[in-house]
């Protein structure tokens, strides 16, 4: 029902001024079709297959929907699938990951083995980093005065 509609149109008086033929069309549909699936399911199963081989292209061409699916599948399903494989491997994976945080990632593990190499554990050489520490401040601060 809309939100807004014209007084002169009242949807939901229509749909109950209906002509008497179309209330009964349902049923009128259906009860041959409940006929023939009894007739060619119940009475005669060997029906279905005779029908199918007689009609042929024609019974495949149905089966399958008129080829539909497979028609829908190649134009847009494969072609949004490789589109999405292409982005996602060369647009996400091969740049925004790579400089991204898998960058940052790589980038911070580098830098931790690096000077993870420089801890061996013995006191000398600390003492000898913060001499050369000491050195580099007080000539920094010498150079700078």
């Amino acid at each position: 029902m809309p939100l807004i509609g014209l007084p002169e149109h009242d949807p939901m008086n229509a749909a109950h001024t209906i002509p008497e033929w179309q209330k009964w069309m349902p049923l009128a549909v259906a009860l041959p079709g409940i006929f023939f699936a009894y007739l060619f399911y119940i009475w005669r199963p060997t029906w279905p297959k005779a029908t199918a081989d007689a009609l042929g292209r024609l019974y495949r061409l149905v089966y399958h929907k008129y080829y539909f699916d497979e028609i829908y599948d190649r134009v847009f399903v494969r072609t949004a699938r490789t589109l999405g494989k292409f982005l996602w491997c060369s647009g996400d994976d091969g740049f925004i990951d790579r400089f991204g945080p898998d960058g940052f990632a790589a980038l911070s593990e580098w830098v931790a083995q690096r000077f993870g190499a420089l801890e061996t554990g013995y006191v000398y050489h600390y003492a000898f980093a913060m001499v050369i520490g000491v050195a580099v401040f007080v000539t920094w601060f010498w150079i700078k005065s």
